[in-house]
């Protein structure tokens, strides 16, 4: 019984260890995810609206879906997914803002024919 137990033990421990580190290796892959995004985008200043907010949005999407796949288990593919929602999600703003400021400049040409 006592060998038992303590192989027991020993076993828990190891698994302990384990996830220990595979917390610590997920931690640090996305942490440098998240760094690159940020380099990334500081590096591109010069980026048009379309760029930007793509960008921006892929950011924003990578970091929640890194934060979301880490409480799930699978960091990388939380990442993965919500940087392709993310780019989605920011180029249909920027088609939205587009079609904005198209409909207001549209309206002034309007406004200063019919005068």
């Amino acid at each position: 019984m006592v060998t038992y137990r303590k192989t027991k033990a020993y076993k828990l421990a190891a698994c302990q260890r384990a996830r220990a580190s595979y917390r610590q290796q997920t931690r640090w892959i996305s942490s440098l995810g998240v760094l690159f995004t940020l380099l990334i985008l500081a590096a591109c200043a010069d980026m048009s609206d379309t760029q930007r907010r793509t960008g921006t949005g892929a950011a924003v999407g990578a970091a929640g879906g890194a934060a979301v796949g880490a409480m799930s288990g699978n960091t990388a593919l939380g990442a993965a997914v919500g940087t392709a929602s993310g780019a989605a999600g920011g180029y249909l703003y920027d088609r939205h803002e587009k079609s904005k400021e198209e409909a207001y400049q549209r309206g002034r040409r309007d406004a200063a024919q019919s005068r």
